[in-house]
């Protein structure tokens, strides 16, 4: 007897950063306080040249890749994908349209994450994105029982 084939996954529902942001949603990954915490305000990141996308569920944004800084014709990513939709294309989705939306306006994509990040270094070799370096980041740790 034949079986029947498993259903075929949809593509995800990707919008621009921008529309997200008109849209006012506030479940999901808050793109709106990813535009204040990188840029301060809409206006800022669009004078800047900041691009991103967002795939959405039905009206919630599961996954943003964006410009949190530009350089130039650099544009560095923020990637983030709500933890109930990992796995599942959003972040593949959002991180490639970025990717093309970079190439097609001839700017250079660079995307970082720590060594232990695991799952971001595979997000970024899954749309064609190699390794060209690594750097030493230097932070600051407060001890907490000091007050």
């Amino acid at each position: 007897s034949e079986g029947t084939a498993p259903p075929t996954p949809t593509s995800p529902i990707l919008l621009p950063v921008l529309d997200v942001l008109r849209s006012g949603g506030d479940a999901g990954v808050d793109v709106a306080e990813k535009i204040r915490l990188f840029w301060g305000t809409a206006e800022r990141f669009m004078a800047a040249g900041g691009m991103g996308f967002c795939s959405m569920v039905g009206e919630q944004p599961v996954s943003v890749c964006m410009s949190a800084f530009i350089d130039g014709d650099v544009h560095c990513v923020d990637m983030e994908t709500s933890e109930a939709f990992r796995r599942q294309g959003h972040g593949a989705a959002t991180a490639g349209a970025f990717r093309q939306a970079c190439q097609d306006t001839a700017v250079t994509m660079h995307w970082s994450c720590m060594e232990e990040n695991v799952a971001s270094y595979r997000l970024a070799r899954k749309i064609g994105l190699v390794e060209v370096g690594t750097y030493t980041t230097l932070g600051i740790y407060y001890d907490e029982s000091v007050e």
